[in-house]
């Protein structure tokens, strides 16, 4: 049996769990959403860094388990950590070098959004009453993983922080 697991890369408030919800409400027999907010938001107050490490172990028990058992799984986070996605494929290797009869094919979504829409939208959720990053966390976000994310302005793509210095000088 082959199944996927599909991790969604992007800054918050790019759109990755609108797709990821509905993805699933979609194809609810055969695909499930992980989300480590949602795990978080299971414990009380959001962020408690102490308990990172809990809600690690508990997003790559849900995707192994999930996988195991016959579903797709779409991975709902930002997920642009190097390091995140190597765990992932750990996962996955682990999978596919059992005895199960499960292959598990890896894919990426990349989410690309200019800053300003991302500020926007988030400024959105905060006027609806739903849970916001904020502006802080956008922007870190976007200065941080800037060379992973393709941005487009004016008719013009940047893929990587030297062209981003080249156009702005």
């Amino acid at each position: 049996m082959e199944v996927k697991l599909l991790t969604l890369k992007g800054i918050p408030a790019a759109g990755k769990s609108s797709f990821a919800l509905n993805l699933v409400k979609e194809n609810p027999t055969t695909w499930v959403r992980i989300c480590r907010d949602d795990i978080r938001e299971m414990f009380g107050e959001y962020w408690v860094p102490q308990r990172e490490k809990l809600v690690t172990c508990i997003e790559h028990d849900s995707i192994k388990t999930s996988l195991l058992s016959g579903y797709n799984v779409v991975v709902d986070a930002t997920n642009l950590n190097p390091k995140t996605i190597s765990q992932f494929k750990r996962i996955i290797k682990d999978i596919n070098d059992s005895d199960e009869d499960i292959e598990v094919i890896y894919q990426e979504k990349l989410f690309k959004i200019s800053l300003w829409k991302a500020l926007w939208r988030d400024f959105r959720r905060g006027l609806k009453g739903e849970r916001k990053v904020g502006s802080k966390v956008i922007r870190n976000f976007y200065k941080r993983y800037n060379g992973f994310i393709c941005r487009t302005e004016n008719g013009c793509t940047y893929n990587s922080k030297s062209e981003t210095k080249k156009r702005d000088n």
